[in-house]
């Protein structure tokens, strides 16, 4: 009967460290007692039931009065090549500031050997961009300009979102420009280049349709970038991969009047380069950073949020206990912007150990797990970071910190405030056993 007890007890307490809601916690609880009355009933000795009852009785405690440093820290850059949608577009927000979002990319033969007859001559040549998403007020235009590029790019280089594209462009030479309001959801933003840049496609010696690593010797690829707007206007997110996005050349031959038409791509063998430029001047934002109480989180190499737990290593005193669950909560502060410029739906969080980033292992866990999302009904995001809380506890490490910020961060242009103060604090909540 022992063994039996014993064995039904491990798997209960290991149950119990699995759980992940307060609702299976209450019912591992009353299992467990009701294993104690049931075994322990058995005995003859009535005497010693209530103390055996008493030593295996499971105890729980709750921590909710920890204190958390937190603090603003601006993101000097991110690796932003190679990434999934390209992004342009500019806009000011009183919290946040004037953020400008262009691109460059490079573009490929869709066939190899291609022969454009004799003579030919150009009628037009369009660049198709496929619409994804948009974020901000899409009522206002763009003033939208495509600059060839000068400089090589490499699909196989590092770039961070800071690039300076005067480099590449040194004599800015346009070969576009497009004045337009945004349309996401339409199929794509068709800009005309100059006939100029399709005539030098068009007669490129032979030898540079002989393949891809031929033609980007001659044909670089281009920068496109938008007029800078300091009103409450948006960033597209495009999709080149798309088969919607290609540049299309539309000529004829001068012995034949026939339209013809051959279309250049964007691949994954491309290279493609975000980039980003934050000005935090007459903004909230700037002369906040330092102030605890409002915290900024913003994508596109903007801001994150440094969380640490100065306080953390004061449970070892209660050891040993099982963190049964931890949840950080972050409050959300509703700004008067915070319609045009909607809060995300989703929050990300790592470790930060000796300035290199790492995955919690409560992410490894499921992203169910882990949380992150946007609780609606109560303006709020929440973590579980149990595991994580446990082992920090457990392990003597130095120098670490989370580091919170927008999920998808490098892509996404979301931004949200969160709140401190007085009446809404970030906190954690631990759940733990004995």
């Amino acid at each position: 009967m022992k063994t039996v007890y014993k064995l039904l007890k491990q798997k209960f307490l290991f149950l119990l460290f699995l759980s992940d809601y307060s609702k299976n916690f209450k019912f591992f609880i009353v299992f467990f007692v009701f294993l104690n009355i049931f075994f322990f009933s058995c005995k003859k000795e009535p005497n010693e039931v209530g103390l055996n009852f008493k030593q295996n009785l499971v105890s729980s405690f709750k921590v909710d009065t920890l204190t958390i440093g937190v603090e603003t820290i601006f993101i000097d850059s991110t690796r932003s090549d190679e990434n999934s949608l390209q992004l342009l577009g500019s806009y000011f927000d009183p919290i946040f500031g004037y953020t400008e979002a262009s691109f460059m990319t490079q573009f490929f033969l869709s066939k190899t050997n291609v022969n454009f007859g004799t003579n030919p001559i150009i009628d037009s040549i369009l660049l198709c961009l496929d619409y994804q998403y948009y974020y901000g007020d899409t009522s206002l235009s763009h003033s939208v300009f495509v600059y060839e590029l000068e400089k090589d790019i490499f699909y196989d280089s590092i770039y961070y979102s800071n690039l300076n594209p005067d480099i590449y462009t040194p004599n800015k030479i346009c070969i576009g420009f497009k004045n337009f309001i945004p349309q996401p959801n339409d199929t794509a933003l068709i800009i005309k280049l100059e006939n100029s840049f399709g005539e030098k496609i068009l007669n490129l010696e032979q030898s540079s349709f002989i393949d891809n690593k031929e033609f980007i010797k001659r044909i670089k690829g281009i920068y496109v970038k938008v007029l800078p707007n300091y009103d409450f206007a948006s960033i597209i997110s495009f999709n080149l991969l798309s088969k919607r996005s290609k540049v299309i050349l539309f000529y004829h031959n001068q012995e034949d009047v026939t339209v013809k038409s051959f279309t250049l791509v964007f691949s994954e063998e491309c290279a493609r380069i975000n980039i980003f430029n934050h000005n935090y001047q007459q903004s909230l934002l700037g002369p906040n950073l330092n102030n605890d109480t409002l915290l900024f989180l913003k994508g596109l190499s903007g801001s994150n949020v440094r969380i640490y737990f100065p306080t953390i290593k004061e449970l070892k005193k209660y050891m040993p206990f099982a963190v049964v669950r931890a949840d950080l909560i972050l409050p959300i502060w509703e700004d008067d912007y915070s319609t045009t410029y909607k809060p995300p739906s989703r929050l990300f969080l790592m470790k930060k150990v000796n300035n290199t980033y790492n995955f919690l292992p409560d992410y490894n866990v499921s992203s169910s797990f882990f949380g992150g999302n946007m609780i609606e009904g109560l303006k709020e995001y929440r973590f579980n970071i149990s595991r994580y809380i446990q082992d920090l506890i457990n392990k003597p490490y130095t120098d670490e910190y989370l580091e919170l910020m927008i999920y998808e961060n490098k892509i996404s242009p979301h931004r949200v405030v969160l709140y401190n103060g007085n009446l809404k604090k970030i906190r954690l909540i631990l759940l733990c056993v004995k």
